[in-house]
């Protein structure tokens, strides 16, 4: 089953909200309504801060991944979603471990029903510090205290477990069909429940390699058309489906199922172009090199910041040619020339593709110099904010001047990723665009606005969003600063979702997939794939400050201006 909003609200009205990341009890980094590891797996880190719609994302997700295991635990018990909905926010305060061990769920599988409502009572008590004074000695003690919060949360809890669902309208159905009773009018959280995919079949098809997914009974989930057969390709597939379990190879000619195929991509993202590339002041610089009096272009220094905005490196522009540097070089190399040419050695081949030269379609303005006044102090309990820079008005000679988004049909590779299009579009016509993501491998599903779920982790809806200031966490410019969070880096732009109707989905942003190497995707945000890249996208809001992001994946909700 699923939990709905029900389960959501039962758990916001107890737990209480932090926006600012915090110690519990335990010692462990929290923050939100409770939230102690991000949606893309990433832990809560003391400093971080969220808004809170973030954090009722966060919590929708929380509840849904309890709900899984709450599903699997009471397996076989006929619950109403009353009933399920109490277990969610039970379990979400108790833990699944002390769940398991309850005395609570030997009698929901003897299918006591009254006799496991009777137990919600008996969770009312908490271990908290006590300290004591013994002959002027400080003694700080754990025990077991009944809270007068955990009085009333468990009664809340099993008044819910208690509360009859009522039968609702014929042909109503909640997720997979099941029937939805009036109980639980409540929107359902969570992604739906869709068979994954546990087969694979490799075909031929003119040349090209084709692999088509099937789920348990059968049916065509996916088609894919592969760069190849090699297995470092079908390595990657596995990593994007981890459900798969056989691998078949269809006989020569057999027929490619009708579908979409859609593309998985084998090559490296391009690297934006720059107006003017700097000059590479030697014959080549390696690892042991240094920037010096001989050499007054800084080539370490400038390969150093290129690879950082590209992604490759993390450390300093030191202008030292350091071990680091060159794991950089590298990667890079591999992505862009291959195994064999990758040696770290950085020469006119290597600089020429850091720095692509090409006529910008926007140009990059600079950012204006900070007035000398201090800055007022934030508010307290809330993080100080950069503001972006001002915004030149939109000039419009015809055409409207927007951002959109749409699907590619491709897959990226390395992480498994649906890659999407964003552009830049000014008085109607395409200036620019660059590759960017939403959602998480395997959860990369595409919905209208109405349908896409709360805490699913899928991509931001399709229709119209509105597109708010630039965030700073530091000041204006600032890509190597402070960050929000290590997923989010440094800048955020908030979206605000317009029409058509009303989606659940909040918490939506377009910002810097900050630990993309780790932890690659969002939470159903945009996610930039490198500064080289979201610098880009600064320079297209500052250049007529467009408010408008259309999200069309082909759904047919929204249409092209």
């Amino acid at each position: 089953m699923e939990a709905t909003t029900r389960a959501v609200d039962m758990v916001k009205r107890f737990e209480g909200l932090r926006l600012q990341a915090y110690k519990d009890p335990a010692g462990v980094p929290t923050i939100g309504y409770g939230t102690t590891v991000y949606p893309d797996g990433d832990k809560v880190r003391l400093g971080e801060s969220i808004t809170q719609s973030e954090a009722t994302e966060f919590l929708a997700f929380d509840c849904s991944r309890f709900a899984k295991a709450v599903t699997g635990l009471v397996k076989g018990v006929a619950l109403n979603q009353n009933q399920f909905d109490a277990l969610v926010s039970f379990v979400y305060n108790i833990g699944i471990g002390a769940f398991r061990e309850s005395t609570m769920l030997d009698k929901l599988t003897a299918k006591d029903i009254k006799g496991a409502a009777a137990e919600f009572p008996r969770w009312n008590k908490a271990t908290v510090p006590v300290t004591t004074v013994v002959k002027g000695v400080k003694k700080t003690t754990r025990v077991k205290k009944v809270l007068p919060g955990l009085v009333k949360r468990r009664a809340a809890e099993r008044a819910l477990f208690e509360t009859a669902a009522k039968p609702a309208p014929a042909g109503t159905t909640g997720p997979a069909g099941t029937p939805v009773t009036a109980g639980t009018a409540a929107a359902f959280v969570g992604p739906p429940d869709e068979p994954p995919p546990v087969s694979v079949t490799v075909l031929d098809r003119a040349g090209a390699t084709v692999v088509v997914l099937t789920d348990a009974t059968g049916q065509v989930t996916d088609i894919l058309q592969m760069p190849d057969r090699a297995a470092a390709s079908m390595a990657a597939l596995l990593r994007y489906y981890p459900s798969l379990k056989t691998f078949t190879v269809a006989a020569a000619g057999a027929p490619v199922p009708d579908g979409d195929v859609r593309l998985f991509v084998a090559g490296p993202r391009p690297v934006p172009t720059v107006e003017k590339a700097p000059t590479l002041e030697r014959a080549f610089i390696e690892r042991g090199s240094a920037d010096g009096p001989k050499f007054p272009g800084n080539d370490i220094k400038e390969l150093q910041a290129r690879l950082r905005d590209l992604g490759y490196y993390e450390g300093p522009t030191s202008g030292s040619f350091d071990s680091a540097t060159h794991a950089a070089a590298v990667a890079f190399q591999t992505d862009h020339f291959g195994v064999a040419e990758a040696n770290g050695k950085v020469g006119p081949k290597t600089w020429g593709k850091l720095f692509p030269v090409g006529a910008p379609k926007v140009a990059m303005k600079p950012a204006p110099k900070p007035a000398p006044k201090a800055a007022p102090k934030p508010a307290k309990g809330k993080p100080a904010v950069g503001k972006a820079p001002a915004k030149k008005p939109a000039v419009n000679s015809g055409g409207k001047t927007y951002l959109y988004l749409s699907d590619t049909k491709k897959l990226e590779k390395k992480t498994g990723l649906r890659l999407l299009k964003l552009e830049y579009v000014r008085d109607g016509k395409t200036i620019d665009s660059i590759e960017v993501y939403s959602g998480v491998p395997s959860r990369q599903r595409f919905r209208k606005g109405r349908d896409s779920r709360m805490g699913s982790n899928e991509p931001l809806p399709e229709g119209r969003w509105f597109i708010h200031d630039i965030l700073w966490k530091d000041s204006p410019d600032k890509y190597y600063g402070k960050v929000w969070s290590a997923a989010q880096g440094p800048a955020k732009i908030n979206l605000s979702y317009k029409e058509p109707g009303r989606t659940q989905r909040q918490a939506i942003q377009i910002h810097i997939d900050g630990n993309r190497r780790s932890s690659p995707g969002t939470a159903g945000c945009v996610g930039i794939r490198n500064v080289a890249d979201f610098k880009t996208l600064v320079a297209w809001l500052r250049d007529t400050d467009p408010r408008d992001l259309y999200v069309d994946y082909g759904l047919k909700t929204i249409k092209r201006p």
